[in-house]
C-alpha cells in the first residue's frame, strides 16, 4: 500500500471520527482530498466544495509522531468550520488574507470551533496547536515578514488565545455533562448555551431540548405519564408518584403550565437542532417524545414513520425510533400493535425500555433493575468489542463507545470524562471510584436480556479531560 493511500486513510478515519461525533449533516459535509502541491498546507474550496490537505503536509507532520493526528484533527476541524461558516473565496490555513474583506475574528473562530469539534472527537488539539505553528513555519520555510502572512509572533499569539478559550470550553462542556447526570438540567443547559456561542452544534441542542424534557417530567406531582422514556434518570420516582386518572387535564394549573412550558422550549431546541442537521437521529427522537407527552400521538407517529424509511438510519436509530413509536401505540391503547414493533428491537438498552413498558401497559409493578454484582477479572470481549458494555446511571443506560471509550446515553448525550484501561486484568471496582465523578454513576456493567441480569466488569478508571486514544 502506498504513502498516498495510507495518507488518504487516515484523514478520512480522522474526518469521519470529527463528523460523527458532532452530528454533522452528511448532505453538507464537504469531500476531502489530498493535494499535490507544495503552497497552502491545508485550505477550504468553495466551488467544488473540498477540503484540501496537502501530500507535503501530510507527511512532513510525521515528525510530530503520535501528535500527528491530533494536528491533522485541528486542521481538518478548522476547514471544516469555514465549510459550515459557508465561506465564498478559497481559504487556507497559513496566511490571512489582509484584502479588505478579511475578517480576523472568522479565522479565530474557526480554530476555537475546528478544536472543539476534533475535541468532541477524541483528539486532544491543546497540546499540539503551538508546536502546530512552529512546524508549519519550519515545514514551508516562511518568514516573520513575508507578505501576506501574520508574523510568527502573531500567530503564537492567536493560538495560545485559541487555546486559552477552547480549555475553557471543554471544562464547561464536561461540567454541563455532569449537572445533567446530576439532575441539574437547568445549569446544564446555560453552559451549552455559552459553549453554541462559539461552537453552534446540533449535539448542544439537543442536549439541551433533552433537560426540558426531563424538567417538564419532573415538574409534576402527580402521575400522569404512565410509560418510561429512554431519556429518564429518575423514572422509578415519577412513577410512585400518586395517578391521575384524567392525565394532564386533572393537573393543577401551574404544574400543567410549567410542564407545557417546558415540552415547548425543548421542542424549540430539537427543531433548532434539525435545522443543523435535519438527518440528525436523536433530535429526531427527542421532536417524537415531545408530541408524544403533549399527547399528539398521530404527529409522534407521523414523524417516526418518515424517519424509519431514511435510507442513512442506521440499526441503532432504527431500534430507537421503534421504542418511541412502541410506546406511543401502547399510549392510544395500541398493545398488539406495540408489542409487534417491540419484537424487532434488537439493541439490548432499548429492548430493556421496550419489556419495561409491556410490563407497565399490563399494570405490571417494575422495580429498577438490580441485584448482586459478579466480579470479572477476565473480560476479552472489551478489548476486541467495547460497544458490547453499558454503564447503569441510575434508571438509565450509557453505552460505550468507539475506541476513544466515550460514553453515550441512550439519549444521545455525550460524556467524554471517563478513560477505561482495557489492558489491565485487575482494577478498582467502579463502585468505589464513582464519587469523582457523580453519585449517579454507579458501576460498569452489561445487561444480559436473556439472564435478565447485569454483569458487572472491574477496570482501572480515571477521569479525564478527554478520551484516551
Amino acid at each position: 500500500m502506498t504513502q498516498f493511500v495510507l495518507g488518504q486513510s487516515m484523514i478520512d478515519t480522522i474526518y469521519q471520527h470529527i463528523l460523527q461525533a458532532n452530528a454533522i449533516d452528511p448532505a453538507i459535509a464537504p469531500a476531502l482530498e489530498i493535494a499535490p502541491s507544495k503552497s497552502f498546507g491545508a485550505a477550504y474550496q468553495p466551488s467544488s466544495n473540498t477540503i484540501l490537505v496537502e501530500k507535503h503536509l501530510l507527511f512532513a507532520l510525521d515528525e510530530m509522531g503520535e501528535s500527528k493526528k491530533d494536528a491533522l484533527a485541528f486542521l481538518i476541524g478548522h476547514e471544516l468550520t469555514h465549510a459550515l461558516q459557508h465561506l465564498d473565496h478559497f481559504e487556507h490555513f497559513i496566511a490571512y488574507d489582509k484584502s479588505p474583506n478579511h475578517d480576523r475574528n472568522k479565522e479565530e473562530s474557526a480554530d476555537i470551533q475546528g478544536a472543539f469539534m476534533a475535541h468532541l472527537a477524541g483528539f486532544e488539539c491543546g497540546p499540539v496547536l503551538p508546536h502546530l505553528i512552529d512546524a508549519l513555519y519550519q515545514i514551508y520555510q516562511l518568514q516573520d515578514d513575508l507578505a501576506g502572512y501574520p508574523t510568527k509572533s502573531e500567530r503564537q499569539y492567536t493560538i495560545w488565545k485559541v487555546v486559552d478559550q477552547v480549555n475553557k470550553l471543554q471544562y464547561m462542556y464536561e461540567l454541563a455533562n455532569l449537572l445533567t447526570l446530576g439532575g441539574e438540567e437547568a445549569l446544564g443547559s446555560n453552559l451549552y448555551t455559552e459553549i453554541m456561542t462559539y461552537v453552534p452544534s446540533p449535539i448542544l441542542e439537543y442536549n439541551i431540548g433533552i433537560g426540558f424534557v426531563r424538567t417538564a417530567l419532573k415538574s409534576c406531582s402527580y402521575q400522569v405519564d404512565q410509560f418510561v422514556l429512554p431519556i429518564e434518570l429518575d423514572w422509578s420516582l415519577r412513577l410512585d408518584l400518586p395517578k391521575l386518572p384524567g392525565g394532564t387535564k386533572e393537573l393543577p394549573i401551574g404544574e400543567r403550565y410549567k410542564r407545557d412550558i417546558n415540552l415547548k422550549k425543548a421542542s424549540i431546541h430539537f427543531m433548532k437542532s434539525l435545522e443543523l442537521n435535519p438527518e440528525y437521529t436523536n433530535a429526531i427522537a427527542g421532536w417524537a417524545m415531545v408530541k408524544l407527552l403533549e399527547e399528539n400521538y398521530n404527529e409522534s407517529q407521523d414523524i417516526l414513520g418518515k424517519a424509519l424509511n431514511s435510507v442513512s438510519l442506521t440499526q441503532k436509530g432504527k431500534d430507537l425510533f421503534q421504542l418511541i413509536l412502541g410506546i406511543s401505540h401502547l399510549a392510544t391503547g395500541a398493545v398488539s400493535s406495540a408489542n409487534q414493533i417491540f419484537r424487532h428491537i434488537n439493541d439490548p438498552s432499548y429492548a430493556f425500555y421496550a419489556k419495561l413498558n409491556e410490563r407497565l401497559a399490563s399494570n405490571q409493578k417494575v422495580e429498577p433493575p438490580n441485584g448482586s454484582i459478579p466480579k470479572i477479572v477476565d473480560f476479552p470481549e472489551f478489548a476486541s468489542s467495547p460497544t458490547e458494555l453499558r454503564f447503569k446511571v441510575q434508571n438509565a443506560l450509557v453505552e460505550v463507545s468507539g475506541h476513544n471509550y466515550r460514553l453515550t446515553t441512550v439519549s444521545g448525550c455525550q460524556y467524554d470524562f471517563i478513560h477505561v484501561d482495557s489492558a489491565k486484568d485487575q482494577g478498582v471496582p467502579f463502585h468505589e471510584i464513582k464519587n469523582q465523578i457523580s453519585d449517579n454513576l454507579q458501576y460498569l456493567s452489561h445487561y444480559d436480556p436473556f439472564t435478565h441480569q447485569w454483569i458487572a466488569y472491574y477496570f482501572t478508571t480515571l477521569p479525564c479531560s478527554s478520551p484516551s486514544k
